[in-house]
């Protein structure tokens, strides 16, 4: 029997797939070290490097857990191949799941916040599932197995504790229909979360040489390999001739390279107030639809131009939502040619910041799972 008055334990994993998983858990780990709790962050790779990094001066301790690497293909649907690894996946998932148990026996785990690990459910621990999926998108000529999808994510959701949703509840929300469609058991939306939060008024440290024009245009490249490096690719062509400077940041956490020249930067990875300075004086954003990537820049106002991953249904859903509600400008991959609409989204009326009230969300949530451990 565990001892009422026993610091607990927490247990964060968030998923491999990208660095947006990580970054949107920085303001929950940072809540749950406000509330007392040992902080424990299980992850592996780019994430586990950015968090390490960026955790640097926090009390928490870091172990590393695997997931499946999944590399994006160069053509067709990502929605198809995550189809036919969908039995590789449900292995994963229960092996996972398995390997929980061991680490939280080892580690005297109270608490598991798992951002989309599905196998991150326990019985001997307050189970949170993070997500702003709750219903699947599937490509147009599949969309009639979208309430398939949605049963078999039900049955592994309703594994937890609780759903915690990083969105706000109401009309003024990031993520449309993809968490808003309907009611769901056991959810709970948490507020907008973002590594920024807090820091809007600061602006930031600059990584760029005293000479660099004022007026930049700045790239920022996330995801899975190869359709990470193929949008790098083409920016670097479309953008050699722009008459405004450019800076690209890579997304390669745990690596410090850096070239700078006089309308040209790239930064494999930057810590956290350098990243602020960057997006804070660009005059326009150039990314993919990542969710945690409109979180962190909705609290800017960004103006921007969004390039989905192809195939990838849900940044598919979420650009053409930011498009068609005039926020931004939204274009797909194939279609990139020699020229970006830099005109057109500089006319947009940059991402909205529904954010306010985020803060007090998150802190609940925590308070009413402390509550019942």
């Amino acid at each position: 029997m565990k001892q009422e008055n026993k610091k607990k334990t927490v247990l964060i994993c968030p998923l491999n797939w990208g660095l947006g998983h990580a970054t949107r858990c920085v303001p929950i780990i940072k809540e749950f070290l406000s509330s007392g709790f040992n902080v424990i962050i299980a992850a592996d790779k780019a994430p586990l490097a950015f968090l390490k990094q960026e955790l640097a001066t926090e009390n928490v301790s870091f172990i590393v857990f695997p997931w499946l690497k999944i590399r994006y293909q160069k053509r067709g649907s990502f929605f198809i191949k995550f189809l036919i690894l969908s039995p590789i996946l449900v292995w994963h998932i229960f092996k996972e799941h398995f390997e929980l148990k061991k680490i939280i026996k080892k580690h005297n785990v109270d608490f598991v916040v798992s951002d989309n690990r599905y196998g991150l459910w326990s019985g001997k621990a307050y189970s949170v599932f993070i997500t702003h999926q709750l219903f699947v998108k599937a490509p147009f000529f599949l969309k009639w197995t979208e309430p398939v999808l949605f049963l078999i994510n039900k049955l592994f959701l309703l594994k937890f504790n609780k759903i915690w949703i990083p969105d706000m509840p109401g009309e003024n929300n990031i993520s449309g229909t993809l968490s808003h469609k309907k009611k769901f058991r056991k959810t709970s939306y948490i507020g907008l979360l973002s590594r920024f939060t807090g820091l809007q008024e600061n602006n930031g440290k600059n990584p760029l040489p005293v000479s660099f024009p004022k007026n930049f245009i700045l790239a920022m490249l996330s995801g899975p390999e190869p359709q990470r490096s193929l949008l790098e690719e083409k920016l670097l062509k479309m953008l050699k001739n722009n008459n405004m400077a450019v800076v690209f940041l890579r997304g390669k956490a745990g690596s410090s390279k850096m070239s700078t020249s006089d309308k040209f930067a790239s930064f494999d990875h930057l810590p956290t107030l350098e990243i602020l300075y960057l997006i804070r004086n660009a005059q326009l954003v150039i990314c993919r639809p990542g969710y945690s990537s409109l979180m962190d820049l909705a609290l800017f106002n960004k103006k921007t131009i969004l390039i989905p991953t192809p195939g990838q249904t849900e940044q598919e859903y979420l650009g053409k939502r930011m498009h068609d509600n005039k926020w931004s400008i939204c274009i797909e991959q194939r279609k990139l040619q020699d020229k970006l609409p830099v005109n057109d989204a500089l006319m947009t009326m940059g991402l909205p910041d529904f954010s306010a009230g985020s803060n007090k969300l998150l802190s609940e949530n925590v308070k009413r799972a402390k509550e019942l451990l």
